[in-house]
């Protein structure tokens, strides 16, 4: 028989998911700004919930955070909603102190300072290429000149990239010791690496770009997985280059 406080998290994982798909079919600030204050409302409701080990409960609070993440950066390239984005990260690292084994919660938040870096990433891509499209994903920024690198938008960059980096490898780790890795944790990984190297000083870089390959190339020899076609392409051009 469920306990009342798994009865609890399966109400508030129904909601977040309802107020996710009803975020991202938003049409106005308007409405956009009312399903952030439901979601501001479970993060009220979880942090009465006390936070334990319990396989089941454990679980259901992990995919509350995960759909909350999604919910906080709907929109990644405008920052996010910081609150929540900051609460996401602070339950993440409770998780982590519980269970420092489970590379499902470094996956978490790794991509939850992947997600913070878009921002940075979005307004390189915009000075020096003009404005950038998509969401959420690794993009190209190869500065214009060194003195690029200096400005606040790639400090920010490298600050963010280099925890999503150590959390995502850590994640790896864990995970291809477990035989747990998945197509979607290495390029998550990868593109963290990949956007690491395009804001990072010459001689920091190419260590990023081959841990980026080592990971695309993990991810290609996963049993019925099939790269995204931009990371196919990145494949075929610089793979021929990492041994």
């Amino acid at each position: 028989m469920a306990s009342q406080q798994e009865i609890r998290l399966r109400a508030l994982e129904s909601e977040s998911l309802s107020i996710l798909d009803s975020i991202d079919s938003s049409t106005s600030k308007h409405q956009v700004d009312h399903h952030t204050n439901r979601a501001r409302r479970v993060v009220q409701t979880m942090n009465s919930i006390p936070v334990t080990q319990e396989p089941t409960t454990f679980q259901l609070q992990l995919r509350i955070l995960k759909t909350l993440q999604r919910v906080a950066y709907h929109d990644p390239d405008s920052g996010g909603v910081k609150d929540i984005a900051q609460w996401c990260v602070h339950r993440w690292l409770i998780l982590l102190q519980l269970q420092p084994e489970n590379w499902e919660v470094s996956k978490g938040l790794g991509h939850a300072w992947l997600l913070k870096s878009q921002q940075f990433l979005s307004q390189i891509h915009e000075n020096d290429h003009g404005p950038a499209s998509g969401k959420g994903k690794a993009r190209s920024h190869s500065p214009n000149d060194k003195n690029s690198l200096h400005s606040p938008n790639y400090v920010e960059a490298r600050a963010t990239l280099v925890p999503a980096t150590e959390y995502f490898s850590r994640a790896v780790n864990v995970a291809e010791s477990k035989g747990q890795a998945t197509g979607e944790l290495l390029i998550l990984a990868a593109e963290a690496f990949m956007s690491l190297g395009n804001v990072s000083y010459p001689q920091n870089s190419e260590g990023s770009f081959i841990q980026a390959v080592l990971y695309l190339r993990k991810a290609a020899k996963i049993p019925g997985y099939r790269l995204p076609s931009h990371l196919r392409q990145y494949l075929q051009e610089y793979g021929a280059f990492v041994q």
